[in-house]
């Protein structure tokens, strides 16, 4: 049988470890699987001496949101990963004539429904809002208005 060969990098700043198939390994589990729609071997790492899993990696940029909060008046309450807090202003946007995707907000219960997925605000119906611009401008004034 031939070796498997694990590099781990320290001066790899995500700290994962390079795992190392052998050739006839990894040709030989894509030609078991032929005609199965397979296109990558799958890598079994309990099968690898002192092999494990590397840590999850969690994105650090400043500008997610970590909480969101609605406040009256289709305003916002956010705070940012970097600690920074401030307030989003959408009253002149939902009930304005060209507000078209942000025109749903205009519904307390559905603004009500704010959630955050992957540190940017959304609601149902794929509406939301960009947490970069929205950093910046909080930054700048303490407030976000649209």
């Amino acid at each position: 049988m031939e070796a498997w060969s694990i590099d781990v990098n320290s001066s790899n700043s995500t700290g994962l470890a390079i795992v190392s198939m052998p050739e006839r390994a990894l040709l030989g589990s894509i030609e078991s699987r032929e005609g199965s729609g397979a296109v990558a071997p799958e890598l079994n790492l309990s099968e690898i001496p002192n092999a494990s899993l590397a840590d999850e990696v969690v994105p650090h940029s400043p500008w997610r949101l970590t909480a969101v909060e609605t406040l009256p008046e289709f305003r916002l309450r956010v705070k940012f990963a970097d600690g920074l807090t401030g307030v989003v202003n959408l009253s002149g946007i939902v009930h304005s004539p060209g507000a078209g995707v942000f025109s749903a907000l205009a519904d307390p219960a559905l603004f009500a429904q704010v959630r955050i997925e992957h540190g940017t605000p959304v609601w149902p119906g794929e509406v939301d809002l960009a947490p970069d611009a929205m950093h910046t401008a909080i930054q700048a004034n303490g407030e976000w208005s649209l």
